[in-house]
């Protein structure tokens, strides 16, 4: 039969729309890649500015510095999450877990071993080292450099793996959850760096810079993706990890504990200094294992109870 006029528009129509969503799709996600990395790049400015970017006005006491420069990073990581998510709810619960966790001290180990030869922190004492060995001053460069990574590995676990472990819970993936972990080759790469602006080029500025961008952005990138992580977890393979990743969870919340209870027993002459890492210890802990009671629980009740829906409600 003849094909009459408006079936010709219907058919360009159609096609003008196919051509259009094929160019739109490269295009949205250069977009959201770039938007993605500037907001990376605020969460490392502001992790910086945490980190002493600006000195604090001197008429401002102890605590109130150390309490309010942690949100310097929690309230920005939690608003880039809620900007991208649009669940500021969520974004609330992780702002806290975020502020908590900061409160715990990693001063002992972020050097990476390149302390001066023989020199021993006598003031603090690490929450991890229990594990990692105090340091003493015969160590070389390697066996200091060992005990650092591990320590400041074990550090940002608990940076991100109590909010990681919520965001999961209310449906998202482990991308947050671990991203801590690469605190220890962060700060490493953060002493190769060279050049740069004075605040942000070598050591612990560089790192402090990297590691604020790095779990920036995989907040950002966990928000942006949504529940779509997760949707394939019907997946055999896919739900084996899943529930590999809570063993792990529950295995580092076993590590945390050991941790908290060692530090509870350290004398050191920094009081203030114990009193906020003790504080920040606890909240790690206390959120860990209620993810992995909770997960444990709803798994009992139903098989697929942490692998076919969220957890907990969307709504609190």
């Amino acid at each position: 039969r003849l094909i009459t006029t408006a079936e010709v528009h219907a058919m360009s129509s159609a096609s003008s729309r196919r051509s259009r969503s094929i160019l739109q799709a490269p295009i949205a996600f250069i977009s959201e890649a770039i938007e993605s990395c500037i907001l990376g790049c605020v969460g490392g400015v502001m992790n910086r500015a945490r980190g002493g970017l600006w000195s604090s006005p001197p008429y401002m006491s102890y605590w109130t510095v150390h309490i309010l420069d942690r949100f310097y990073m929690a309230a920005p990581l939690a608003a880039l999450f809620g900007l991208a998510s649009g669940r500021r709810d969520i974004a609330l619960l992780l702002c806290m877990c975020t502020w908590a966790s900061f409160l715990v001290g990693w001063g002992c180990y972020f050097s990476m071993g390149r302390n001066a030869p023989g020199s021993v922190d006598k003031v603090r004492a690490g929450v991890f080292d229990w594990a990692t060995g105090r340091q003493e001053a015969s160590w070389d460069f390697q066996r200091s450099w060992v005990r650092d990574f591990v320590g400041m590995t074990l550090r940002g676990l608990v940076q991100t793996l109590p909010g990681g472990a919520c965001l999961r819970l209310f449906g998202y993936g482990w991308g947050y959850a671990w991203s801590g972990g690469a605190m220890g080759l962060i700060y490493t790469l953060g002493y190769t760096a060279e050049g740069g602006p004075p605040q942000f080029g070598k050591g612990t500025a560089a790192a402090e810079w990297l590691f604020g961008l790095w779990i920036s952005l995989s907040a950002v990138g966990l928000a942006r993706l949504g529940h779509a992580e997760m949707a394939s977890l019907r997946d055999k393979y896919a739900a084996f990890i899943d529930k590999s990743c809570w063993i792990l969870t529950a295995f580092f919340g076993l590590v945390f504990w050991a941790s908290t209870i060692f530090y509870a027993t350290v004398v050191q002459s920094d009081k203030r200094n114990w009193a906020q890492t003790l504080f920040g210890m606890v909240c790690a802990c206390l959120v860990t294992t209620t993810c992995c009671v909770v997960n444990w629980k709803r798994s009992r009740e139903n098989d697929m109870g942490s692998i076919s829906r969220p957890l907990l409600s969307a709504q609190f």
